[in-house]
């Protein structure tokens, strides 16, 4: 292969690198990201309090068309040598056989006025659970469901993007 021939090749395939690097620049500025953090406490375990604090931030630089936002607050029988995992459905069909809850409930809607979420926005919420029951888990899950706009409906479609985003968190009552 002489000079001339690699020399072609080479500058052939400059506006190739270059377009791949545009696409993934794209890519990774446009696509939307959610940093969800759900800290349960108890308030006060005698009265059956449950303080569930909410974070949802916007880490992306795009705005968040917020479809829906949920959350799932579920009680397990905490028998000795029981095991849970991270999971937790948000319909009566998503519940693994061997985790059945003590009651499924359906999923809270939060937050139900947010219609976006600007980069850098938090969205700090709490929610006071009551409960009497004792020895028990609690598994909380929280789900926000994003809409695509015309642009990140195209991008969504071009990289398979998900429009849902999901954080569980598991707490103790004696």
């Amino acid at each position: 292969m002489s000079t001339l021939e690699l020399l072609t090749i080479i500058i052939a395939s400059i506006p190739i690198l270059i377009s791949g690097y545009i696409i993934w620049a794209i890519n990774v500025s446009f696509s939307p990201k959610v940093e969800l953090i759900i800290n349960p406490s108890w308030v006060d375990e005698e009265k059956n309090y449950l303080l569930v604090r909410i974070q949802i931030q916007n880490i992306s630089n795009v705005r968040i068309w917020v479809d829906e936002i949920l959350l799932q607050i579920l009680k397990y029988d905490a028998s000795e040598g029981r095991s849970l995992s991270e999971w937790v459905p948000f319909t009566i069909d998503k519940i693994p056989y061997d985790e059945e809850p003590i009651e499924f409930e359906e999923p809270y809607p939060i937050n139900q006025t947010t219609q976006f979420i600007e980069p850098g926005q938090s969205l700090k919420t709490d929610r006071i659970h009551y409960t009497p029951e004792r020895n028990i888990f609690f598994k909380l899950g929280l789900q926000i469901y994003i809409k695509f706009k015309f642009w990140g409906s195209i991008l969504a479609f071009l990289k398979k993007s998900h429009n849902q985003f999901t954080t569980t968190s598991i707490i103790y009552k004696n």
